[in-house]
């Protein structure tokens, strides 16, 4: 956790790491699909959530969106 708490932003689909990055007050930006962000979305200060209208496969997302939202 001490190298994640020294990034600059993490990058990560809904996982353990971005809870512990959003939890450590690191900038986090969380990818969804299948779960809802409603329910399992980071909790922290710098958290952004790129989700589809609808849960589906992270298919949806392109690299494109992920580096604009970075």
């Amino acid at each position: 956790s001490e190298a994640m708490a020294k990034s600059r932003l993490v990058v990560c689909a809904d996982s353990g790491p971005g809870h512990l990055a959003a939890q450590l007050g690191v900038p986090t930006l969380s990818l969804f699909g299948p779960t809802d962000p409603a329910l399992w979305a980071p909790v922290g200060p710098r958290v952004r959530v790129l989700a589809p209208p609808a849960p589906e496969s992270l298919a949806w997302l392109g690299v494109d969106q992920v580096c604009d939202a970075i």
